[in-house]
């Protein structure tokens, strides 16, 4: 609460969203009216004691309230469950599309706090070597030549590519990004901020992007974030990023990047198919950065 005002979210480009398009026609009603229905859904749901749940909706009172003609509340809300927008007296995805301080679950902050602990505990400081673990990892010669060699080479086709060339093959699996030098991809970390800064995009299966078919796309954009440099500007020569923190912050200004589109977030409502798989593939990905569907390049690469 802000001087005596309770505040919500309202996300940008709600009013222009294509599902309320979609909305309005199931309902036989104007857009307008499907708008002020869903602020009126929202407020109630905010102000609920159980954070999200609009309770029992007098459709006779908001109609009055409203101007509706008889029964238009009531055949908006409908729709709107029927769209999934609204589930079980919930609205959909409130926890995770209004302010932090509210969920309960691991937030993407607390994720990537965990994790960057967890990356300072598998580093140890020089002074923390006791000679018995430093005799574990005693190598001949040969074969710290040949790690050494095999780092190098690794970097090397790393740090000359670009998203314009091929990558199909390039590092998909952890142990040739490892070898390469790079961090583990935070697939958590990832997802989670794109979730939080394209709420209204599809969820990803997780599952997918862990093991399936997805995994490989996101690991490759990983690695080209964590070895490429900017190309121009005051920060031209330098690495997009140098550690995992880094890494999950480009990401971040990449999705906040996406968000501004118009096209891709479907606002314009000429197409409705964006998502994280289609984000992470290669072509897209280029074309994102590009700017092809903004009119302006990305300012962050």
């Amino acid at each position: 609460m802000a001087n005596g005002i309770d505040w919500f979210r309202w996300h940008h480009g709600s009013v222009t969203d294509p599902k309320f398009q979609l909305v309005a026609r199931r309902a036989g009603c104007r857009l307008p009216d499907v708008i002020a229905a869903w602020a009126f859904v929202l407020e109630q749901a905010s102000a609920s004691s159980d954070r999200g749940s609009y309770g029992d909706l007098d459709f006779e009172s908001i109609d009055l309230l409203m101007g509706f003609d008889d029964g238009v509340t009531q055949k908006i809300v409908a729709a709107m469950e029927a769209r999934g927008l609204l589930v079980d007296g919930m609205v959909a995805a409130w926890t995770k599309r209004q302010v932090k301080r509210e969920r309960t679950d691991d937030s993407s902050t607390e994720r990537v706090k965990a994790f960057r602990e967890k990356q300072r505990q598998e580093t140890p400081e020089a002074g923390d070597e006791t000679p018995g673990n430093a005799t574990q990892r005693q190598e001949t010669p040969r074969e710290e030549k040949r790690r050494e060699e095999e780092k190098e080479e690794a970097k090397a086709s790393l740090s000359t590519s670009s998203p314009e060339k091929p990558m199909d093959e390039l590092f998909a699996d952890e142990g040739k990004a490892k070898t390469a030098g790079v961090p583990s991809c935070p697939i958590d970390a990832l997802l989670d901020a794109y979730e939080e800064l394209l709420p209204t995009l599809p969820a990803p299966r997780r599952s997918l992007f862990k093991a399936g078919k997805r995994a490989a796309p996101m690991r490759q954009r990983w690695a080209w974030v964590l070895t490429a440099t900017h190309e121009r500007g005051p920060r031209a020569g330098q690495r997009l990023a140098t550690n995992a923190a880094e890494g999950v912050e480009w990401f971040r200004k990449y999705f906040e990047h996406v968000a501004k589109s118009d096209f891709l977030t479907g606002r314009d409502g000429k197409w409705t198919g964006c998502n994280i798989g289609f984000l992470m593939q290669l072509e897209k990905f280029s074309k994102v950065l590009e700017g092809a569907y903004h009119q302006a390049e990305v300012s962050h690469a």
